[in-house]
C-alpha cells in the first residue's frame, strides 16, 4: 500500500487484511492526516472518500457492533414462560406466552387471551439464570401498575424503574420475576429486555452523525423517538461514526453498505 504527500511516498508491507488505516504524518510532534482512510478487503484497497454530490439516507439503530457473547445468551432464553395466576403460589399457572425464539434488545409479545390474572411472571428455563433490565405486562397500550416480586432473584424494582441497561441481581437458575397488581387484570401485550450493552439507539436520546473527511465533520444531530434514528443527505462512501450526545462511551466507525452498517 502506498501513502504519499505532495512531498513523499513511502511503501508499507505486510499489512493487516479487514482493517481501516489513516495515513499521517508528524508535523512538529502533532499527527496530521494526509489522506483520507483506506480499507483494505482481500487485499484489494478501496479510498473511503466522502462523495457529497451522492446523498443517501440512512436508518440506524445501533452506535457499535454488537458481539457474538449477547446472542448466544439470547438464545438461552428459548424456552422461558410468562405465567397468570389468580393464587401466589402459582399452583395450577395459566401459560400466558413461551419465547420460542431469540430475543434481542426489546422483544414485544402481543396475547389475544381473554382471561385476567391478580399475578403475571417470567421464569427462567430451569438451567438459565441469564438476567433481565425491565419487564412490562401492557393492558390497551398502557403499562399495568403493580407491586413486584420475585423467586431466586434479587431487587425486584429495577424491573419496572424505566432503566434498560441496570440488570436484576443474583439471579439463580430458573428464576422467577413477577407483579401482583391487586385484583385481576387482562394482558394484552408483554415487553420485556434482556441483559444488554446499552448501545442501541434509545427514545428521546440525542444523536449525532458524523463522517471523515481529513477530519470527523458533522451531519446532523437528530432526537431519537423510537429505536432507530434516521439521517438524510449523508454523503456516500464515507467512513462514519454515529455518536450518543446523552451517555454511553462506546462508539465505532462503519460504513453504509448495501443498506446495512458495516463495522470496522
Amino acid at each position: 500500500m502506498n501513502s504519499h504527500s505532495d512531498n513523499y511516498m513511502h511503501e508499507f508491507k505486510d499489512m493487516g487484511d479487514s482493517t481501516v488505516y489513516l495515513p499521517v504524518i508528524y508535523d512538529d510532534g502533532i499527527m496530521k492526516p494526509i489522506e483520507n482512510p483506506i480499507v483494505i478487503t482481500n487485499h484489494i484497497e478501496r479510498h473511503l472518500m466522502p462523495d457529497t454530490t451522492s446523498l443517501i439516507d440512512i436508518k440506524l439503530d445501533r452506535k457499535y457492533p454488537l458481539v457474538g457473547k449477547f446472542i448466544n445468551r439470547w438464545a438461552s432464553m428459548r424456552g422461558a414462560k410468562f405465567e397468570g395466576s389468580n393464587t401466589l403460589d402459582f399452583k395450577n399457572p395459566y401459560l400466558i406466552a413461551e419465547i420460542k425464539r431469540t430475543p434481542v434488545y426489546r422483544n414485544e409479545i402481543y396475547t389475544d387471551s381473554p382471561n385476567k390474572f391478580r399475578y403475571v411472571r417470567y421464569c427462567s428455563p430451569k438451567e438459565i439464570n441469564y438476567p433481565l433490565t425491565e419487564l412490562e405486562f401492557r393492558q390497551d397500550g398502557k403499562i399495568l401498575d403493580g407491586h413486584p416480586f420475585t423467586e431466586g432473584i434479587s431487587t425486584p424494582e429495577r424491573a419496572n424503574d424505566g432503566d434498560w441497561f441496570r440488570v436484576l441481581e443474583n439471579a439463580t437458575p430458573g428464576y422467577c420475576i413477577g407483579m401482583d397488581f391487586g385484583s385481576p387484570q387482562r394482558i394484552d401485550t408483554i415487553v420485556f429486555y434482556p441483559q444488554n450493552d446499552d448501545n442501541f439507539v434509545k427514545p428521546g436520546l440525542q444523536y449525532e452523525l458524523l463522517y471523515y473527511d481529513l477530519g470527523w465533520k458533522k451531519i446532523a444531530t437528530k432526537m431519537s423517538n423510537g429505536y432507530s434514528v434516521c439521517f438524510e443527505n449523508v454523503p456516500s462512501g464515507a467512513l462514519l461514526l454515529l455518536r450518543c450526545d446523552d451517555g454511553g462511551n462506546e462508539e465505532r466507525i462503519f460504513t453504509w453498505e448495501n443498506g446495512k452498517q458495516v463495522w470496522w
